[in-house]
């Protein structure tokens, strides 16, 4: 029964977000840069805009610039395969965006860690998706943090994939 237990217990520090808000404006970014945390890395597609969606909503602008104002570096990782998408949308918010990172791999994160020279144990890791975002976060030894998809229209795969995370957290959690 002991195995067991240990087994629930790394799956947990891998999978269970270290907090969990509806969106991204809801991090209290005064707090949690008081409490150390000086870098900003996250997702793009449904974290900060839409998958359908090319220009940054003025709010979310603002949101990025207030997190710049406060001493955090901002860094985009995504999974999306096209440079051209994530660049455009780097660019309009004037932050380093890193296109297909193999999340939940870990390797384009760490290499994006080193090459900033960010201690991980400083940096927050943000975005929609327990299984990809959440994992590479917690391994890579960051504070995690899940919010709730952007676009509440998902792709079939995706709406079962939330799904999925939704139940795991709530057993996880219990």
């Amino acid at each position: 029964m002991g195995a067991f237990r240990d087994i629930i217990t790394i799956i947990k520090r891998v999978i269970i977000p270290n907090y969990h808000y509806d969106t991204i404006l809801d991090i209290p970014l005064n707090e949690l840069y008081n409490q150390g945390h000086t870098a900003i890395l996250m997702d793009v597609d449904n974290t900060i805009l839409p998958r359908s969606q090319k220009e940054i909503s003025l709010q979310m602008s603002n949101w990025v610039d207030t997190a710049k104002r406060i001493g955090y570096k901002v860094l985009f990782v995504s999974n999306n395969s096209s440079f051209r998408r994530i660049n455009r949308v780097a660019k309009q918010i004037e932050v380093e965006g890193l296109h297909f990172a193999c999340k939940p791999l870990i390797y384009s994160t760490r290499d994006l860690l080193k090459r900033h020279q960010l201690d991980p144990k400083k940096c927050l890791y943000m975005g929609d998706q327990m299984l990809t975002d959440v994992v590479v976060g917690n391994w890579t030894g960051m504070t995690t943090i899940l919010v709730d998809p952007y676009d509440k229209r998902l792709s079939v795969i995706k709406a079962i994939q939330h799904e999925v995370e939704k139940k795991l957290m709530a057993w996880f959690k219990a």
